[in-house]
């Protein structure tokens, strides 16, 4: 008698990212892209862009992160300004700033 093993299903990254903000995954892809400068972008260039957000923590609806098209080809991600406060207040040994 052999035991049956059962898995959960794995997330995959488009998943998890539309999950941590309410949406579908179809929605949350048709957002972004029409957003962050990727609406001609290749599946592999989104997933390169996604990999990239969700690696810093970044969101790419507010504007923290979006993308410009690269010279020969593809796609660079951009942080914004709101992304690096985003970074820096984010830090573990960041305690606030005065102006």
């Amino acid at each position: 008698m052999t035991a049956l093993v059962t898995t959960e299903p794995k997330l995959m990254l488009l998943d998890t990212m539309a999950d941590q903000y309410r949406l579908q995954p179809d929605e949350f892809s048709r957002t972004v892209r029409a957003t962050c400068g990727l609406a001609t972008a290749t599946p592999e260039q989104f997933a390169a862009f996604l990999i990239v957000a969700h690696t810093y923590g970044l969101n790419p609806v507010t504007r923290e992160i979006y993308a410009f098209p690269g010279k020969g080809g593809g796609i660079v991600p951009i942080v914004s300004v709101d992304g690096w406060v985003n970074l820096v207040n984010s830090h573990p040994q960041c305690d606030g700033f005065k102006f």
